[in-house]
């Protein structure tokens, strides 16, 4: 989806509700955020499965845009997800997002990769 033009808590809210509308009343959203639980690879891995195991919902992952996340988006998310202490750009955030889906399956299959 493309990220709100500007900045601000405007533009956040905008991208807020756009990015809700496109979740389900029953997916599983785990929304990218700074502030979030930290997780290694791993980690990552074991909830992952777990997870897919024990929830049919749809996980959903949301990444803000240059202004970050509402708080809309924060209070519908499931789990509030870190991927560092430090801030990226949203595009990079993405990028890591799928690098470390890729790598948790991996670890999961018992694949090299990792």
């Amino acid at each position: 989806m493309r990220t709100e033009r500007g900045r601000g808590e405007e533009a956040a809210r905008k991208e807020g509700a756009r990015l809700l509308a496109a979740t389900g009343e029953r997916d599983f959203v785990v929304a990218l955020e700074a502030e979030g639980t930290v997780m290694s690879s791993e980690e990552l891995a074991r909830w992952l499965a777990r997870r897919l195991d024990s929830d049919p919902r749809p996980l959903c992952f949301l990444v803000g845009g240059a202004s970050g996340l509402s708080a809309q988006i924060t209070a519908r998310a499931d789990l509030l997800l870190s991927l560092s202490p430090m801030t990226f750009p949203h595009q990079i955030a993405r990028l890591l997002l799928l690098e470390q889906l890729y790598r948790a399956f991996s670890i999961s299959a018992g694949l090299r990769y990792h």
